[in-house]
């Protein structure tokens, strides 16, 4: 029994109604083109929607109704989100600073740190005050099943990435 978790692209109208706010927000006699406003927006991001689920006994799984949504640079310093996943970096701030920008780009490592995150799941990262299991505990308790946070924190987490996004992180 573990923790799965679906990977894939968020939706286009998602970042589609992204933009639309900001098109709809009181601006100058101007207005641009809302493909080109999405483009300007998201080229160098990586918008995903992260869909949680626990196997249960009968080789099935209860997923939530609800998903989570991570986003973060795709490449230089915008590229690590939590921590460094590369080789080495030379000695010099400056160095390290520049091999980074010309080669780091964001990899799974990124987005299992970012989902292990948002569920509280590492201690070396940043817990937020209110944890991402709600969804899933409420599907589970609709199921049936009660667990806490806790229960869920100890179980393994099993990522599992959508061809999609695995195409965005093998075009960098």
């Amino acid at each position: 029994m573990g923790v799965r978790a679906r990977v894939a692209l968020q939706p286009a109208r998602d970042v589609h109604d992204i933009a639309k706010k900001v098109l709809d927000a009181p601006s100058p006699r101007w207005q641009p083109d809302p493909k080109t406003l999405e483009d300007a927006l998201f080229r160098d991001e990586l918008r995903l929607r992260v869909t949680l689920g626990v196997e249960d006994t009968k080789g099935g799984c209860i997923w939530s109704a609800r998903d989570l949504k991570i986003s973060g640079g795709k490449k230089g310093l915008n590229g690590v989100w939590w921590r460094y996943h590369g080789p080495p970096l030379p000695s010099g701030y400056e160095e390290g600073v520049r091999v980074i920008e010309e080669n780091y780009h964001v990899g799974i490592a990124d987005i299992t740190d970012s989902i292990n995150q948002m569920l509280g799941r590492d201690p070396d990262l940043y817990k937020p005050p209110i944890l991402a299991w709600g969804g899933l505990i409420s599907a589970l308790s609709d199921a049936g099943v009660r667990v806490t946070e806790d229960d869920l924190i100890t179980l393994p987490l099993n990522v599992e990435v959508d061809p999609a996004v695995q195409a965005e992180l093998d075009l960098e």
